[in-house]
């Protein structure tokens, strides 16, 4: 072999050394932010997990709000820490572009925070409204973990009007320690239980258990399959619209705007209208 041929032989030997000196380099790299979780937060940003991987994700995410419980259920953990920490994890794991990575313009941006909701002429800002092509789907309130949300009727009335007055089917309460699901075509009253109108509920351990049940119903693509609307196409009783209650009130209106009229008020009215 000539000079020239063993030189340009050590140089290949080396580059070769030296790309796979890159390969184990970067090997280590990667075990070692999956190790930390950084691949992992990488991954529930950027929403491209599977089912399965949710699953696996959703486990880290309960094992830490339960190591932390005692903590998290203290005055001094809010309500947004509760929604950076788990509830926006959660709905990730769902399949949802929480934080608009996809880049869409606000118009088409799956999740809207803090949504614009008119309720007896004043505006009200849900948590969070979920939307598939700009159409709302469906409401999320959410609370910090010292609210019972089980046993406490107030958050349950304030998500039912939410959802009730912008004319959405279910919304969502939720703590991230519990999880509610409400029937909001029912309208809301401020003295009903907060078991008035749910139709689902369960805990933090009880999420592997469930997951499969709120994905095929509430992930993106489940409910462009229709999942949602077959669920809440089914006439649940006691069930008003926001229309057929407007139109029972304009008629009770009317009959207690009739019962106020004494007869001769009525006889006034016809003789001037005769004269």
């Amino acid at each position: 072999m000539s000079f020239a041929g063993l030189y340009a032989h050590i140089d290949w030997r080396k580059r070769r050394i030296g790309g796979l000196k890159a390969l184990i380099s970067v090997c280590f790299r990667l075990h070692f932010l999956r190790k930390y979780g950084i691949i992992r937060l990488i991954t529930l940003s950027g929403n491209y997990m599977n089912r399965e991987q949710a699953k696996e994700q959703l486990k880290n995410l309960v094992d830490l709000f339960s190591s932390n419980l005692e903590t998290y259920k203290t005055t001094s953990y809010d309500e947004s820490n509760t929604r950076a920490d788990f509830i926006d994890k959660f709905f990730i794991l769902l399949g949802w572009d929480v934080n608009n990575d996809k880049g869409y313009s606000e118009d088409c941006r799956e999740v809207v925070r803090e949504d614009k909701v008119k309720i007896e002429g004043k505006t009200k800002a849900p948590d969070y409204s979920f939307r598939l092509d700009g159409n709302r789907k469906f409401f999320v309130e959410a609370k910090k973990p010292i609210v019972n949300i089980h046993d406490d009727k107030d958050p349950a009335y304030q998500v039912r009007r939410y959802g009730y007055s912008a004319s959405c089917p279910v919304s969502i309460l939720t703590d991230f320690e519990e999880l509610a699901i409400y029937d909001t075509k029912i309208k809301p009253k401020p003295t009903d239980s907060p078991a008035v109108g749910r139709i689902f509920y369960c805990t933090y351990d009880e999420y592997e258990k469930y997951f499969d049940k709120l994905y095929d119903l509430f992930s993106p693509e489940a409910i462009r399959k229709g999942a949602l609307d077959k669920f809440t196409k089914a006439d649940k009783k006691g069930t008003s619209t926001v229309d057929t209650d407007f139109l029972k009130s304009l008629s009770e209106w009317r009959i207690q705007l009739a019962e106020s009229i004494d007869s001769s008020s009525v006889d006034v009215v016809f003789a001037w209208c005769c004269n």
